[in-house]
This record gives C-alpha cells, structure tokens and sequence, in this order.
C-alpha cells in the first residue's frame, strides 16, 4: 500500500503487509506488519513484528516475534528478538533487548523519550520508564525497572532485597 521502495534482494514473506516503507538491499519481512518506516540492508523483520509511525531500522538489526516499535529508530547490528515494546525512543547500534523489555513512553498525559546508547544490554523483562536515558556500554539487570538516567559503563539490578532496604535501583 501507499508509497513502497523495496531494494534488491530484498525479502518480503508472506502474510506481510507493508504501507509507505523502503526496505533495504537483503533485508528480510516475514508475517509483519510495518508502515511509515525505513528498514536498511540486511535487517530481519519478524514474524508477527508491528512496527508503525516513523520508524528506523538499522542495517543487521533484528527486530522479531511479537515486537512492537512506534516512533523510535534503531541502530545497526541491535537485536530486539522477541516479546518487546520499543515506543519514542532512541536506540544506539549493537543494543540488546531481552524478552519482555519495555520502554515505557506514556505517563497518562504525555509521550517521552527513552535514549539507549551503543552497547547498552537490556535484560529481560526490564522496564524503562521514559524520560530515561540508558548510557554505553550499561548493563540491565533481568526484571530491573529503569527510573532515572544510567551512567555509561554501569550494572544496574533491582533486587527484592534492595526495595525492602529502601535502596531502590543500583547504578554501579
């Protein structure tokens, strides 16, 4: 539908269904549905991927089952495999995002944005509640929910113990 560009050697799978979109040289759809977006060469798309409203894929980057991406761009060579929401946000190139991750861009009455550097790791079932930004090279623990910025280079976990403490999230 509308205004398609698909490069050479490009994929487009089957019950893929793509409105307004350029798809890059060797990139792959499958089973998706995108509209108004650019996915550069040599990304994988799918399946059962929703990606809408002004979005960027990078070159090599994943972004597959069950992920929803709106209004965001992702760098080259990240990986979103699975079970994600990635709304208003920036993502670096070589970002990881584990099954169940979230940026939480809503607060009820405004959209924000979440950054995620280069190299940062996001670890499964992590939430990012927006405005947050997510420094290189940060490492998210599993389950951890993201209030305040991340400094480059740091550990961050919440535990059970450290919310019973009082001490909330750590930046190491």
């Amino acid at each position: 539908f509308g205004n398609c560009k698909i490069d050479s050697g490009a994929v487009i799978g089957p019950n893929t269904e793509l409105n307004n979109v350029n798809v890059g040289a060797n990139a792959k759809v499958v089973h998706s549905m995108v509209s108004d977006a650019t996915i550069k060469s040599d990304a994988f798309i799918g399946p059962f991927t929703y990606i809408r409203d002004g979005v960027f894929i990078g070159e090599n980057t994943r972004v597959g089952a069950f992920v929803e991406v709106k209004h965001s761009t992702i760098g080259d060579n990240a990986f979103a495999s699975h079970l994600a929401y990635i709304g208003d946000s920036e993502v670096g190139n070589k970002v990881n995002f584990g099954c169940g991750s979230i940026t939480a861009n809503f607060d009820g009455v405004n959209k924000h944005k979440t950054v995620i550097k280069d190299n940062a790791f996001v670890g499964c079932n992590s939430n990012l509640i927006a405005p947050v930004v997510v420094g290189e090279n940060a490492f998210i623990a599993a389950g951890t929910t993201v209030t305040e910025d991340v400094n480059d280079e740091s550990f961050v976990i919440v535990s059970e113990a450290s919310e019973i403490l009082g001490q909330g999230f750590k930046n190491l």
